[in-house]
């Protein structure tokens, strides 16, 4: 049971580091486009002691929405999902004003 622990370990290591998965999706319509992706952070948790369960879990996810409406305007939604709460770790809405 250890060994197996122990390999599917390296293989999440080994899945980790592979470089963007392109977990990103835009939908785009009359100048507008919206862009979504985001991140999830998982756990491998193990112990020496014979009564404790192995397992593997998600920690948390971060969702990302990049929403562009046309040169001046822009906004960003990122909340955060994890141990059964919601927080919102990132928003705004800007006005670009450009000076010619």
């Amino acid at each position: 049971m250890r060994r197996l622990s122990l390999v599917f370990l390296a293989g999440m290591l080994a899945l980790s580091a592979v470089a963007d998965l392109a977990g990103q999706n835009t939908v785009s319509a009359r100048g507008a486009s919206i862009r979504i992706g985001g991140r999830m952070h998982t756990q491998y948790a193990t112990s020496s002691v014979e009564a404790y369960q192995d397992h593997f879990f998600f920690r948390r996810a971060r969702i990302e929405a990049d929403i562009t409406v046309n040169d001046f305007f822009d906004a960003r939604f990122q909340p955060e999902f994890g141990g059964f709460t919601a927080e919102l770790k990132d928003a705004y809405v800007r006005l670009i004003g450009r000076v010619e």
